[in-house]
């Protein structure tokens, strides 16, 4: 089995992996709070201008058109928003599971080592058993690797369905704002 040298070393492997991804989950809290703060802060912004503009209408049309207008912007940040949250959540993902990934094929190759170990010190007679050890940790192996590509798949679609619906809101926004706007000039 471990001798005393190698639990130490497996334990400061887990130890320092525990940190890593600490620090990385801090890091993508970092990054929230920053992508947060920048969209209010600009929020802000806008609001004020937006403000000043109102001040200065001066006919209804004027006001019809200051208001087809505020859609589209607010629809295009909204959508930019939500896009850079979910990059930020891809983002982590991507950094958990390459974590993940690197301490399992650690895990595997001490695995492997001990089963050959076994095998090469187990007793005549025990060929099927170390077999099927084999051939689980195959298994296992196998089934991990399946389950990480159908994971990068789903993300992957995911990603492709949030942008196309994205763009296709942001579509039917300029429509809209487009019927709009040209209503309301012959209304006015």
């Amino acid at each position: 089995m471990y001798t005393p040298e190698q639990l130490i070393a497996s334990q400061k492997e887990q130890i320092e992996a525990f940190l890593a991804l600490s620090q990385k989950s801090f890091a993508q809290v970092e990054k929230l709070v920053e992508h947060n703060l920048s969209t209010a802060k600009a929020s802000l912004e806008e609001t004020g201008d937006r403000l000043r503009e109102i001040l200065n209408v001066k006919d209804v049309q004027e006001l019809v058109n200051f208001n087809s207008g505020l859609l589209q912007p607010t629809l295009e940040k909204a959508v930019a928003y939500n896009r850079g949250l979910y990059q930020l959540g891809t983002e982590a993902g991507t950094d958990v599971s390459k974590m993940a990934e690197e301490n399992l094929a650690k895990m595997n190759k001490a695995i492997a080592t001990a089963v050959d170990t076994l095998s090469r010190n187990a007793p005549a007679g025990s060929e099927s058993v170390v077999a099927m050890m084999k051939s689980s940790v195959s298994a296992a192996n196998n089934a991990f690797d399946s389950f990480t590509k159908a994971a990068k798949q789903a993300v992957e679609s995911t990603e492709a369905n949030l942008n196309a619906a994205a763009n296709a809101t942001i579509k039917a926004a300029n429509a809209a704002t487009g019927t709009a706007t040209k209503s309301s000039k012959k209304a006015v």
